[in-house]
């Protein structure tokens, strides 16, 4: 909007505001907004005398059936008084007519309309046009293209105020009071306008798009800062003089994506793109429930350098890469694993001199209180761990076996890491179970008797008390050879003495008997 000094007169005399004394080739003249003025309307002998002695509501009517620039030049050449009844009533049918034929007007007289007629909603209309006008000059490069109507826009999800957007072919510019007039262009526009534009919940854009990046990976891009729906904690990266509680990042290798609510908080908490996660590769989802329908809900979202997912009882956690494909191998959260517990977190060393990390999961239950107390990372409880060495990979120790494997002192027992998941293991004569393999030996699980370890050396002498040619696995060799275990290892004498279905193994200090029946 722009102040004016004088006034000039329509075809029929009427005086009116001027126009902005800017022609074509051709000599047409354009309106302040750069709108063509052709003087001519679907009523060319309707006087604003005429107009201004009609009810408010059938002048209103009168005003939709003329071209907009008619409109303009009859309204302008009315006085206040006749003029605002009009927009009072017009605003009630058609909104974006109201709000573009007061964006035509200089801005201390459509401050004054809007307030003689009580258009509430418009009273921010006169600053908000003017700021987008210098916006647009200053983003000329990218808003080459004719601009559309002014609109209001919002209230802002979870903010409550609303303003006003104007749409341009490669982008948009967002004006409220909280965050004044800021551009929105090509992908990170568009992405925006998909998640509900201002009234989403991303709100409206609390600055400019800017630089953003290198990631880890090598990945340079685009972040725009938004103001979400609550302001993030302490901690987070945000804008000077504003807590921004969503983003918008955009880079050519994965698209426009936003982060917000506590994986976004987290997210900014460890640097944005800058950081481990590197760029979002997807946007946030709902996942859940787990443990079959019965567990919790959560959200996750993907990024360069693993998944997070989030809990409004536990929080945020990140799944480092390769936790988290093996995580999406199990069935994401309504698998066997459901959401994470912890932090992947340093193991302790296995005394066979392997290191590597470790992450608690939901699982299937949780551990029981005494146990979930001495265990690092079960904070928020829990039945399940991930683990990861470099030498045997990623496996899952759960329920039963978890809980003895755990108890014997995880990856610091004589177990060891884990180098198998749990398989299914049986004989003809010694019915089902399960088997799970660790660097130092064999968890084994029967319905009858739970979960039970048998030490390498023992299986290395059962093994040795069958001949070459059966091939089996490990596992399976065992069972088949002597059946499940039935005890754990126990002191009799001056030896310690395992049972298993079909026989007894003793071990001493320098041999071990196998006693198959």
């Amino acid at each position: 909007m722009m102040q004016h000094d004088s006034v000039d007169e329509d075809d029929e005399g009427n005086q009116r505001e001027p126009l902005v004394d800017a022609r074509n080739a051709s000599g047409v003249m354009f309106g302040h907004s750069g709108t063509m003025i052709n003087h001519y309307g679907s009523e060319p002998g309707l006087t604003a005398a005429a107009l201004a002695d009609l009810r408010p509501r059938a002048a209103a009517t009168r005003i939709m059936a003329l071209s907009r620039d008619r409109a303009l030049v009859l309204l302008t050449a009315m006085p206040d008084t006749a003029t605002a009844p009009i927009l009072q009533a017009l605003f009630g049918i058609n909104e974006d007519l109201t709000i573009a034929l007061l964006t035509e007007l200089s801005t201390d007289r459509a401050a004054g309309l809007i307030a003689l007629a009580q258009l509430a909603d418009l009273a921010d209309l006169p600053e908000a046009s003017e700021a987008m006008a210098h916006c647009q000059d200053r983003w000329r490069e990218v808003f080459d293209a004719q601009p559309q109507a002014i609109q209001r826009c919002g209230p802002a999800h979870g903010r409550g105020h609303g303003g006003f957007n104007q749409r341009f072919d490669h982008g948009a510019i967002c004006w409220s009071a909280a965050t004044g007039a800021q551009p929105t262009t090509w992908a990170i526009a568009a992405h925006h306008d998909s998640l509900g534009g201002c009234a989403g919940r991303l709100g409206f854009p609390l600055a400019p798009p800017e630089k953003a990046g290198p990631s880890p990976s090598g990945t340079c891009g685009t972040v725009q800062r938004f103001e979400g729906s609550r302001d993030c904690g302490d901690g987070t990266r945000a804008v000077p003089g504003a807590t921004t509680g969503a983003a918008i990042y955009w880079s050519s290798q994965h698209g426009a994506h936003a982060v917000w609510g506590g994986i976004g908080e987290f997210y900014e908490q460890r640097r944005g793109p800058a950081g481990v996660l590197g760029f979002p590769t997807t946007d946030e989802m709902a996942v859940g429930p787990s443990r079959s329908g019965a567990g919790d809900r959560g959200w996750r979202q993907r990024f360069e350098g693993g998944t997070v997912y989030f809990t409004p009882g536990a929080g945020a956690f990140r799944l480092p890469a390769k936790i988290a494909d093996y995580h999406d191998g199990k069935h994401d959260v309504s698998g066997v694993l459901g959401f994470p517990r912890s932090p992947a977190t340093q193991a302790a060393n296995s005394p066979q001199g392997t290191s590597g990390r470790f992450q608690r999961f939901e699982g299937a239950w949780d551990y029981p209180p005494d146990v979930a107390d001495r265990l690092l990372g079960l904070e928020h409880g829990g039945g399940a761990t991930v683990y990861w060495s470099r030498e045997h990979g990623t496996h899952t120790v759960r329920a039963g076996n978890g809980l003895c494997y755990e108890q014997l002192g995880g990856t610091a027992s004589w177990l060891g890491f884990p180098v198998s998941d749990e398989q299914v293991v049986g004989s003809t004569w010694g019915g089902r179970g399960t088997a799970q393999a660790f660097q130092g030996g064999i968890i084994f699980y029967t319905d009858a008797h739970g979960s039970l370890p048998v030490s390498d050396p023992v299986l290395q002498a059962i093994a040795a008390s069958i001949p070459p040619e059966v091939a089996l696995s490990r596992a399976h060799l065992i069972v088949d050879a002597i059946g499940f275990p039935v005890s754990a290892e126990q002191l009799v004498g001056p030896s310690r003495v395992q049972l298993f279905q079909r026989g007894v193994v003793t071990i001493g200090d320098d041999h071990i008997e196998v006693w198959r029946k």
